[in-house]
């Protein structure tokens, strides 16, 4: 999709949550908080890694800085 004639366009391409790109980082847990993360997930519906990225998600809406 072209942007509008006098829509600006940033000079890098920024990536939103739903940009449909993704990385696989593996996660080092204690057994005992990679089972209460699944239980937590399943209580909320999601599963651990949608959890996963809305922690992450939620992290850098709070702290990191544009």
């Amino acid at each position: 999709m072209s942007p509008l004639p006098n829509e600006r366009v940033s000079e890098k391409p920024r990536l939103s949550f739903f940009d449909g790109e993704m990385t696989e980082l593996p996660v080092c847990l204690p057994t005992w908080q990679a089972a209460a993360l699944e239980r937590a997930a399943h209580a909320r519906g999601l599963t651990a890694g949608q959890m996963l990225r809305g922690i992450v998600q939620e992290f850098f809406s709070r702290f990191a800085q544009p």
